[in-house]
């Protein structure tokens, strides 16, 4: 029904919208239709040129971690990918500052102060349970808190209950270090969508303090990321199954696997995600690990099928 109906204005003025622009689209249409009181949005990719920052007078803004990503796009290094990330800041608009790098924080502290915005730090917060939690979720979780103080001292949320912060859960986070009841797998399935190094190196390193016999490795990729940092940091010991999301950006199967072999990463390309995911699951024991990552898509196609 958007599409139909948006299409043809998009073809007048010959533009092309991204899969990301017309889903973007289509949520605020959804949004509006849905008489919503408040919006949580996040940026695609950096923040300054994003589909998502077209907002003049938000509520909050959030920033938080700032890795290497996206550099051919964002920048080379953390500065420059932090000022980027920063271009969602607005005048006058409170900025909510998660844990990151002094030379990201350093970046963002200009640019709120060049806005006038007052600037908000999240707390620290312990996990309380990192196999079932992740390494990711205790700063998110302090993140998320502070973002709903600021939220509450703001006139649209007077009279906002603000739970402990302990009490948040992560729960309705899909996709993020998420352990699955894959009926068809004798060993335990955890599916986690870090894609950057960062993300992968907390993940990783989360899992190298548990005790699997052996992992059993379902990655796929997209082709416009440099793999060179990724592919280098998994365990060369794994068992790999290579495979590509069903979206056009996908880095092909065979591509992946070659690339791999080239970091000792040892495996078959399969013709899908679903493939890849039974084979590893057939292939498994009860006392090693499953694990899905690589890309956002790759883990959102393993959470259909298994739903």
């Amino acid at each position: 029904h958007f599409v139909g109906a948006h299409q043809h204005l998009f073809a007048e003025q010959e533009i092309q919208p991204s899969f990301f622009e017309w889903t973007f689209g289509m949520a605020l249409c959804w949004f509006v239709e849905s008489q919503v009181d408040a919006v949580v949005l996040e940026t695609g990719m950096g923040g300054r040129l994003d589909s998502t920052n077209i907002f003049r007078s938000p509520l909050l803004t959030v920033i938080t971690n700032v890795g290497l990503d996206h550099q051919q796009f964002l920048g080379a290094d953390i500065r420059s990918i932090a000022r980027e990330k920063a271009g969602i800041v607005k005048e006058g608009v409170p900025v909510v500052m998660g844990r990151m790098r002094p030379e990201a924080q350093s970046v963002v502290l200009a640019a709120a102060s060049r806005m006038g915005s007052e600037t908000h730090y999240a707390e620290v917060s312990q996990s309380l349970n990192t196999v079932l939690e992740g390494p990711h979720w205790p700063e998110n979780r302090a993140t998320a808190h502070k973002a709903l103080e600021v939220l509450a001292s703001l006139p649209f949320g007077k009279g906002l209950s603000i739970p402990p912060m302990e009490t948040l859960s992560k729960a309705s986070h899909r996709g993020r270090w998420q352990w699955l009841n894959a009926q068809a797998c004798a060993g335990r399935v955890l599916v986690d969508c870090a894609h950057n190094l960062d993300g992968l190196e907390r993940t990783l390193d989360a899992l190298d303090g548990m005790s699997f016999a052996g992992w059993h490795v379902v990655i796929g990729a997209v082709a416009d990321k440099d793999l060179t940092e990724l592919l280098s940091r998994l365990r060369e010991e794994s068992q790999y199954y290579f495979c590509a999301a069903d979206i056009p950006r996908a880095l092909p199967a065979q591509q992946l696997a070659e690339a791999a072999e080239n970091f000792g990463l040892k495996g078959l390309a399969y013709p899908s995600v679903d493939q890849a995911f039974k084979a590893a699951c057939e292939t498994a024991t009860d006392e090693e690990l499953v694990l899905v990552l690589g890309s956002i898509f790759v883990v959102a196609e393993v959470l259909v099928n298994e739903a």
